[in-house]
């Protein structure tokens, strides 16, 4: 299937001018035609004008194939050997067509070793990310039995921490104590309120001068939203209030059951990916093992995987360029007594930043891409290449056999 198209168009060209010459031959060179247009990707241009391009010869199902082999052999048996020139034509055009046959009715093996390569690595930070979710969520089982033996508790009043203003900050919360979380919680959640009544207070300002109707909307959302705020963070605030210990514990709990869940659930996740592609891996060089005629009659198909594959390869290789092309600029000081000193200008940390997430995103690309065209070849591949039918009856007949 790599032969210039004017060669191929040649061989036609040819086969017919031979035609005309050699009557005695007349019925091979009508075998040979009908073999040439067997295939189902032969347009009726071709057909009409009886030159086709040789890429459309191959035959796209088994049944096209067996019947070129037996139109092949047919012209083949049919063949007047008194005249040795016109024989020596026939036989070339013959192999060449019988090549097209063989090809089309043996396997190939069509998988990418880049495509295993990016699963590969795949693999190994789906085993990374699930790790360390799996270790976040032990961390988070730790702290829960922390609060469970919580046996102390302060009060304290969101009053007291609103008095503070515009000096409030969100603070992580600690779980190392009731006393610390109730603290901490209400903390932020004075954080939350005082934020909502400066919001409301600026956009009522800016609502006085606003000019448009579409503007005052705007705004009135704004504030209708730091009041809904307000309003949840004072209910939350309630509940911490009015609850004893026991009740502190069940709130800390709670929050930390819904960080367990996630860090789970992520875990998992990876976990289920790792597992996939293990399967996969094997899977996917099974199953891109066609027939030539399945290559050729989902060419187009292929054409366009291809395409998607050198895409995504192309990006990852950009991005990877771009993070490695990232330098950093060295200030060097020269001094009165003849000494120099090296130092960064201030932007290394950032210019690090931004070298780490070009060259992650080329991974990235270079992995998703690879997985995706792994999963997609794999499916299609098992579904298209092989006769599970035929497989499964003929696997049920020899347990038969043996029982």
């Amino acid at each position: 299937m790599g032969k210039k198209k004017d060669e191929e168009v040649k061989v036609v060209q040819d086969l017919e001018l031979l035609g005309e010459k050699a009557e005695h031959n007349k019925n091979v060179y009508e075998l040979l035609d009908e073999a040439m247009f067997t295939s189902a990707h032969v347009k009726r241009e071709e057909v009409r004008r009886g030159v086709v391009n040789i890429d459309n010869v191959y035959p796209t199902t088994e049944a096209e194939t067996l019947k070129m082999k037996e139109l092949l052999d047919k012209a083949e048996n049919a063949f007047d050997d008194a005249h040795a020139d016109d024989v020596t034509f026939l036989n070339e055009r013959l192999n060449e067509l019988r090549y097209i046959v063989d090809w089309s009715l043996d396997r190939h093996w069509t998988f990418s070793f880049k495509i295993i390569l990016g699963v590969i690595i795949s693999l190994f930070i789906f085993k990374q990310c699930s790790d360390s979710s799996k270790e976040d969520a032990q961390a988070v089982e730790k702290e829960i039995a922390v609060i469970e033996k919580w046996d102390k508790d302060e009060p304290v009043t969101i009053e007291e921490m609103l008095q503070n203003g515009s000096s409030l900050r969100y603070t992580y919360p600690d779980y190392s104590s009731a006393a610390t979380y109730r603290r901490i919680a209400v903390n932020n959640l004075a954080y939350n309120i005082s934020n909502a009544r400066k919001s409301i207070e600026d956009n009522k300002q800016k609502l006085d001068t606003a000019s448009t109707d579409a503007v005052k909307k705007r705004l009135n959302g704004y504030i209708a939203s730091s009041e809904e705020t307000i309003k949840k963070k004072t209910e939350e605030y309630e509940e911490i209030k009015n609850s004893d210990l026991n009740g502190l514990k069940k709130i800390a709990i709670k929050e930390k059951e819904v960080e367990l869940d996630k860090y789970n659930s992520e875990s998992g996740k990876m976990k289920f990916y790792f597992i996939f592609f293990i399967i996969l891996t094997p899977l996917y060089i099974i199953a891109n093992r066609p027939h030539g005629y399945n290559i050729t009659k989902h060419r187009m198909e292929g054409e366009m995987l291809n395409g998607l594959r050198k895409a995504g390869w192309a990006l990852a290789g950009v991005l990877a360029g771009v993070g490695a092309s990232i330098g950093f600029v060295e200030v060097v000081t020269k001094w009165s007594d003849g000494s120099t000193t090296r130092s960064d200008d201030g932007t290394g940390p950032a210019r690090m930043a931004a070298k780490i997430a070009f060259l992650a995103a080329a991974l990235f690309v270079f992995c998703l891409t690879s997985c995706l065209i792994m999963t997609y070849s794999t499916i299609s591949g098992l579904i298209r290449n092989y006769n599970w039918t035929a497989i499964f009856n003929k696997a049920k007949a020899a347990t038969e056999k043996k029982a």
